[in-house]
């Protein structure tokens, strides 16, 4: 069996049977086989950022090990900002790539690792045709154990090679969380605990994936505190009376009046970043203690009093157990807001500035977020539109929820989002994103259209680069200079093969909810706003 099928077979085996990227020499025999003589699915992008990006989506709705494939050369070089959001992200794919063939004037040819080095990826690379089973194995290994992506080296040259059966193995892993925990341990948990009066629970999405919602409310009853939730963690809570939403920049102004007043919080598999905590105000003067199973997260961003290493749902559990053995009577001073919290309407927040030929970018999300599935994947891009998409936006999980933002680059959203609705077929996944980062990779919006992946694309479309106008004007320049000519973005997704909508008024995306009740491709809906209209900080 030559190197590229034996490689191809132990993926399948490894139970990988959907794939990402684009073909080039360097993978393309292994491409061929893969979805060929084996069957399985490869979802070929228009650009290898998407193919890598589209893995990224993929592990994040399903949190199994993703793959991708491009060729050697600029293939590889293409994805290094997809390959860095997924590293941040610590999202766990292998990417297949290659050596040119070993001539020295080899056209394509490019240390790969030292291109993947500064992504914060990992590199593994095969030395013989004989060991690529082993190194695949090695790679997923990695992926999965180190949490972020890991570039597989298979040299051309070693393609075509007879590999052998491997006679090394890899060992499994399996992640285990330690659910007894003494109560000598938590001594300086408790300890800050019984010292709060205005406690507050801080849920992230480490707190989501742990399944702890339940073991936190039933610790904020017995406080009677207030629970809010990171982005990333958000609608946790959704529901509940004590639920203050989310933390930081993007808080309701009942929430950040109520986090002001906290005099401690509790943060459970948070990182407590610059815009949870709002650049340090809602932090200031509290108390702080952090819960997570990973070390280097703990005062990454804020600096804490005391801290758990362990599980979200495991110490919160733990921690209600000894409170109640103890008797222990929390201050309740969260229930005074139960009232108003309930009462709260995402419309407070503002008046609508819709206009003739224009929408409030407010008005429009809340009002996709009312006529939408309520299950359904969210996945946005990043630009001045987040401060309404975040904010109004909801999901009935938070694990169904996420940006492509820890890197900061614009432009990866449509192809995570492809990812991800391959990923959950079942459910509608929405993607959202302004009209600069659609067009930067607009052309996978056909390949979302040649294989047929279900996806709500909402681009929210002010002619600009939104948050560059607003910069330019708080900076005191003309703001005109980031507005932007685009082509007619519905007539480029018709062009595509994209079912589409132009929308100017916002009682129009009520045919949206309708139209997404059964879609069988991309259907691409263009939201005119007004670049004048500023909604949020930046």
């Amino acid at each position: 069996m030559k190197a590229y099928q034996a490689l191809a077979a132990e993926l399948v085996e490894q139970g990988v049977h959907t794939a990402f990227g684009l073909m080039g020499d360097a993978n393309m025999q292994f491409v061929a086989h893969y979805s060929g003589a084996l069957g399985r699915r490869f979802v070929g992008a228009t650009h290898e950022a998407g193919g890598v990006a589209a893995a990224d989506g993929y592990f994040r709705m399903t949190g199994e090990v993703a793959f991708a494939s491009v060729t050697h050369g600029p293939g590889i070089t293409n994805t290094v900002t997809a390959l860095t959001e997924a590293a941040r992200n610590r999202s766990e794919i292998v990417v297949l790539t290659g050596d040119t063939p070993p001539v020295r004037t080899w056209t394509q040819m490019i240390d790969i690792g030292a291109v993947v080095a500064p992504t914060g990826a990992g590199y593994e690379r095969v030395y013989s045709a004989e060991s690529v089973v082993f190194d695949l194995r090695r790679a997923l290994h990695r992926a999965r154990t180190e949490r972020r992506p890991v570039v597989l080296n298979l040299p051309y040259a070693l393609m075509q090679g007879e590999a052998d059966a491997p006679r090394n193995r890899v060992p499994t892993a399996t992640r285990v969380v330690d659910g007894t925990l003494e109560e000598e341990t938590l001594e300086g948990a408790l300890d800050l605990i019984a010292g709060a009066k205005r406690p507050v629970i801080l849920a992230g999405r480490g707190a989501a994936a742990s399944g702890a919602r339940e073991d936190l409310l039933a610790l904020a009853e017995l406080l009677g505190c207030p629970v809010a939730t990171t982005l990333l963690g958000r609608d946790l809570f959704a529901g509940h009376p004590l639920n203050v939403g989310i933390c930081g920049s993007l808080a309701s102004s009942v929430g950040t009046e109520i986090l002001m007043q906290a005099d401690c919080l509790l943060a459970f598999g948070a990182g407590l970043n610059r815009y949870t905590t709002f650049v340090g105000e809602l932090t200031q003067g509290k108390r702080i203690l952090q819960v997570d199973t990973d070390l280097t997260n703990v005062g990454l961003y804020t600096p804490v009093d005391h801290v758990v290493h362990g599980d979200a749902a495991t110490v919160a559990r733990r921690l209600t157990e000894v409170l109640t053995e103890a008797e222990f009577e929390g201050s309740g001073w969260g229930r005074k807001f139960s009232e108003r919290l309930t009462a709260y309407r995402p419309t407070d927040e503002f008046e609508d500035r819709s206009a003739d030929g224009c929408v409030d970018v407010r008005s429009a999300v809340v009002r996709l977020d009312k006529v939408l599935p309520a299950d359904r994947n969210v996945v946005t891009d990043v630009g001045r539109f987040i401060m309404a998409a975040w904010r109004f936006m909801t999901v009935t999980d938070p694990l169904r929820f996420t940006h492509t933002s820890t890197f900061g680059s614009i432009g990866l959203g449509l192809g995570t989002a492809i990812g991800a609705a391959v990923a959950s077929p079942e459910r509608l996944t929405v993607a959202i994103m302004g009209d600069g980062g659609f067009m930067m990779t607009a052309g996978e919006l056909s390949t979302a259209v040649r294989h047929k992946v279900p996806l709500l694309v909402i681009v929210l479309n002010d002619g600009a680069y939104g948050a560059e106008y607003t910069k330019l004007k708080n900076h005191g320049d003309d703001p005109d200079f980031s507005l932007v000519e685009w082509p007619d973005i519905a007539e480029v997704g018709s062009a595509m093969g994209a079912q589409v909508l132009k929308v100017t008024r916002v009682d129009e995306l009520d045919r949206v909810g309708k139209l997404a009740q059964d879609l069988r491709g991309p259907l691409l809906v263009d939201v005119r706003l007004d670049p004048r209209l500023d909604v949020g900080h930046w």
